[in-house]
């Protein structure tokens, strides 16, 4: 029986390194995509659209005024 346990808790401890190894790559991940997202100016929450919106509205204006 306690062989039994044992290899139960040795299994829980594997897919739980895996698990976490898992987790890690999909953060790393995120985190690389949102500094793509923001390098290229697309901020796409909510709340700081208005402000990207004007950003691209006043790059618009200006180059219209320049042609």
């Amino acid at each position: 029986m306690s062989g039994v346990v044992m290899e139960a808790i040795a299994e829980l401890a594997r897919q739980n390194r895996k698990l976490a190894a898992r987790v890690t790559a999909l953060e790393h991940a995120l985190t690389e995509a949102r500094e793509r997202l923001n390098a290229h100016g697309l901020l796409l929450t909510t709340p700081h659209r208005r402000d990207v919106v004007r950003h691209y509205d006043a790059q618009l204006a200006r180059l219209q005024e320049a042609s």
